[in-house]
């Protein structure tokens, strides 16, 4: 039997519509669809800290970076919206918000952290402090 309004079997209009819902359930606390949560990584390089986030579709005046008592903090959001006059059938884009914090384990130089957007990747340096990186001990030989 097929449902009036998709022409989907009544099975798939069911699943369908509950995948719908749970999508809306979860909006409103920043959680994604997997297909559009946004990949992130910290590496330690021994001088500094860097963040990779895949940030597709965000600009840079929706995004915030920023460092308090050793946590780096990087938030943004993305709004998906019909075109003025048109209304969305269907969106598969998602509008969504990210918030992600990071303690980091080393002292750092806050001035010295940088941030850059390059084609929906967003990258943040972050320098550690001259007392924590690691350095090489020279062997005297007497």
């Amino acid at each position: 039997m097929y449902t009036h309004f998709t022409g989907l079997p009544m099975h798939l209009a069911a699943l369908d519509q509950m995948r719908r819902q749970m999508d809306s359930s979860f909006n409103g606390f920043g959680w994604v669809r997997p297909v559009a949560a946004p990949n992130h990584g910290l590496v330690d390089t021994g001088d500094a800290f860097v963040f990779r986030a895949l940030v597709p579709g965000v600009s840079q005046g929706d995004l915030e970076v920023s460092f308090a008592d050793g946590t780096l903090t990087i938030k943004g959001s993305r709004t998906v919206e019909a075109p003025d006059g048109f209304s969305a059938q269907r969106q598969e884009r998602r509008s969504y918000s990210i918030e992600r914090t990071f303690e980091l384990p080393t002292a750092i130089e806050p001035e010295g952290i940088v941030a850059e957007l390059n084609d929906g990747v967003l990258t943040v340096g972050v320098p550690k402090a001259a007392e924590a990186r690691p350095r090489t001990i020279e062997i005297k030989v007497n």
